[in-house]
């Protein structure tokens, strides 16, 4: 009676490391899929905001060209300054990050 009752607390251990193995294995991929859906969601939202964004600054530069009448440079010069001012707005918050001796 008594191996009896080891050897049934022993399948019951088992079970419960395989469960809670499989339990584990479970929440790992599922957080591994949610992971990866969040990640997608992330990027479409990135896409359609670059585009909008884009189409914004192309709208403007129409725009500044239509009362202007130089429609060759304008929109040149609007992509140009705003690579200027984002590569200063980099600079300006690296600069930040750095400690004086």
């Amino acid at each position: 009676m008594l191996i009896s009752v080891q050897s049934d607390a022993k399948k019951l251990l088992h079970r419960r490391h395989v469960y809670d193995r499989n339990m584990f294995n479970l929440v790992k991929s599922t957080a591994h899929y949610s992971i990866i859906i969040i990640i997608i969601i992330i990027i479409i939202i990135i896409i359609i905001t670059t585009t909008t964004a884009v189409e914004l600054i192309q709208e403007v530069g129409r725009r500044t060209a239509n009362i202007t009448g130089d429609a060759s440079e304008t929109m040149t010069y609007m992509f140009q300054q705003l690579s200027i001012t984002l590569q200063r707005g980099n600079a300006v918050s690296f600069q930040s990050t750095f400690t004086t001796i």
